[in-house]
C-alpha cells in the first residue's frame, strides 16, 4: 500500500507482480502485489527456483 514496493519500500518504477497466473486477466487484488522494477526482476530471476518463478518461466517459455 501507499504507492510503495512491497519488498523494499521504493516509490519509483513500480510494477504489478502476479502472485499466481491461475487468475490471469481475472485477477483479484489478493493475487497481485506492487514491486519496484528491481524487486520484480528479482522475483522472476532465472537463478531462483521458487514456485512462482518456475510458473512464470513455464508460461513465458523460458527454460532454466
Amino acid at each position: 500500500g501507499g504507492h510503495r514496493c512491497a519488498h523494499c519500500g521504493a516509490t519509483k518504477g513500480l510494477q504489478v507482480h502476479h502472485l499466481t497466473y491461475r487468475t490471469l486477466r481475472q485477477e483479484r487484488p489478493c493475487d497481485l502485489i506492487v514491486l519496484c522494477e528491481g524487486c520484480h526482476r528479482h522475483q522472476h530471476g532465472l537463478d531462483t527456483d521458487d514456485p512462482i518463478s518456475r510458473e512464470f518461466r513455464e508460461i513465458v517459455g523460458v527454460i532454466s
